[in-house]
């Protein structure tokens, strides 16, 4: 007997499509049968789309400084003139890192 008679392998997912998770046995919720492969992989960043488990094409991070005050943790301190010189004095401006992904669709 193959492993696809034997086995369901499902994907559940929310109403906008993101995966919930993955399982073999019956849940509650939306769920569609995907292959063996597709379950072993498990990529949390796919979507269910049109009743299809679907990959994102590419994603891409991002990554910024952004402004940000002198309680914030996380801060860098640089010059008020340059910002890639780093100083250790108090007249200077703050600095946090920020991330965010982007991805350019699904296949």
């Amino acid at each position: 007997m193959s492993d696809s008679n034997q086995y369901d392998y499902r994907v559940y997912y929310d109403d906008t499509g993101a995966v919930i998770t993955y399982a073999m046995q019956d849940l509650p919720g939306k769920w569609i049968k995907i292959t063996r492969e597709q379950f072993a992989e498990a990529n949390p960043y796919c979507k269910v789309i049109d009743g299809k488990l679907m990959k994102p094409l590419r994603k891409r991070v991002y990554v910024k400084l952004s402004k940000t005050d002198s309680n914030d943790k996380e801060a860098i301190k640089t010059s008020k003139h340059d910002v890639c010189v780093i100083v250790e004095d108090e007249n200077c401006n703050y600095w946090k890192i920020t991330s965010y992904e982007k991805s350019s669709g699904y296949t």
